[in-house]
């Protein structure tokens, strides 16, 4: 996916918290990963009865990031409202991959 499409699909996704974290993640705490690094977004996909989902599996739960595992993620994606749906599958996987492209502007 291309740094224009990434950046459309994040503008009219603009309402939803974890997209603001992708477009402003200077705004919003880090995740410690234990290892020396740190993390502010990580976004996983999933099939779903009538089309695909992108969600993120890092939220930010009472002013902190949380690392949630693949089934609480989805779970909370659902119940929350917090997901973009995409038609094809293809166009999910990519999404949950290069968003981080909207970062390097390129």
């Amino acid at each position: 996916m291309d740094f224009e499409s990434i950046a459309k699909l994040l503008m009219r996704n603009s309402d939803k918290e974890f997209v603001q974290r992708i477009l402003s993640p200077s705004e919003y705490p880090t995740l410690d990963n234990g290892d020396g690094s740190y993390s502010t977004h990580s976004m996983a996909w999933s099939d779903i009865d009538d089309g695909h989902i992108v969600y993120p599996t890092v939220v930010f739960k009472k002013g902190k990031l949380v690392r949630l595992d693949d089934d609480a993620a989805v779970d909370h994606a659902l119940k929350t409202g917090k997901y973009i749906k995409f038609a094809k599958p293809e166009d999910a996987d990519a999404f949950s991959q290069d968003y981080k492209k909207f970062w390097d502007g390129k």
